[in-house]
């Protein structure tokens, strides 16, 4: 993977469509595809500062209506003049030197990354969204890898020796950390493009740093500095373990019994899994037991007492 290259997305607040632009535009005759072209400029200018124009050489060629048809593909070219006209007298679009439109908010509206960030995120949302230990996730191959079946098989580990040295093991932690796990459907697509750059390795990894072994601690220190830059929250007591920790308190959450639990977590035993969870079973055990309370309630069973 080009560990350079950049990535971009659009970025829309929960409250987009109650936008009174966005309101206003979804009203005309042609709403729908107003705001659909709308989107469409703002990721084609993605990597463009938002602004609607080509660059060839020395030049600075100004977007016009028949080129925005053409890009966009799905809108003729009397839909874009009129929808042109209504961007600009909603502010949505503006110039500020009298040739080239640009995204009026564009910086709030455009997310981007690198290929590395790219990759750190996709190891973390493995680890989150698979209760993976960080270990595991980077001594992943291709071969541990079914996607037909949509199973990630788990069977080594990634770990450091006594110098420091990373060293790939040929097993998990513990015995029953060797199991088979399902991946869930949103993660296919990212399995998919990883796979795609596994034979540039020797060991067909699914995550390496310039063809050698990712570091734990550096992946550590990436979702601390998130912590602290993106979210504003102190990250002393934060790692990829906390992400782990989130998927089995998920699945609690979720009703998930703790024998099946202790499986997919891969510990040895279930009192590990009610140890490591105590609090979180408390909870849903009260929550359970106010299920039965209302149901009694409800349902007038009520104990009577017939001595006389």
């Amino acid at each position: 993977m080009e560990k350079t290259k950049r990535y971009y997305w659009i970025k829309l607040k929960t409250d987009f469509f109650n936008l009174a632009e966005i309101d206003f535009l979804l009203s005309q005759k042609d709403g729908c595809q107003y705001v659909v072209l709308y989107q469409m400029l703002c990721l084609q200018t993605a990597n463009n500062n938002g602004e609607l124009a080509s660059r060839v050489g020395e030049m600075i060629i100004p977007y016009d209506p028949d080129k925005i048809a053409r890009d966009t593909k799905y809108f003729s070219k009397d839909t874009v003049i009129v929808a042109m006209e209504l961007f600009k007298k909603l502010n949505l679009i503006y110039t500020d030197d009298g040739i080239c439109l640009k995204i009026a908010g564009f910086e709030n509206m455009v997310g981007s990354e690198t290929g590395w960030a790219k990759q750190k995120r996709e190891q973390r949302e493995k680890q989150m969204y698979m209760e993976l230990r960080i270990g595991e996730v980077l001594a992943l191959s291709k071969e541990n890898v079914d996607l037909e079946n949509k199973v990630l098989y788990v069977k080594r580990t990634l770990t450091n020796d006594k110098e420091f040295a990373i060293i790939l093991g040929n097993k998990t932690k513990t015995y029953s950390g060797n199991r088979t796990l399902p991946i869930p459907d949103f993660l296919v697509p990212i399995f998919e493009e990883q796979l795609k750059y596994t034979n540039e390795n020797l060991h067909n990894l699914i995550f390496t740093n310039n063809d050698s072994y990712i570091r734990t601690s550096a992946i550590n220190k990436e979702l601390k500095k998130i912590f602290k830059e993106e979210l504003n929250l102190d990250p002393k007591n934060i790692s990829t373990h906390c992400l782990r920790h989130t998927y089995g308190t998920r699945c609690i959450e979720a009703g998930m019994t703790a024998v099946v639990l202790q499986r997919l977590m891969g510990h040895k035993d279930v009192t590990v899994t009610l140890n490591t969870y105590t609090s979180v079973f408390n909870k849903f055990k009260e929550d359970e037991l106010e299920k039965i309370n209302t149901y009694l309630n409800n349902n007038q069973l009520n104990f009577v007492n017939n001595s006389n």
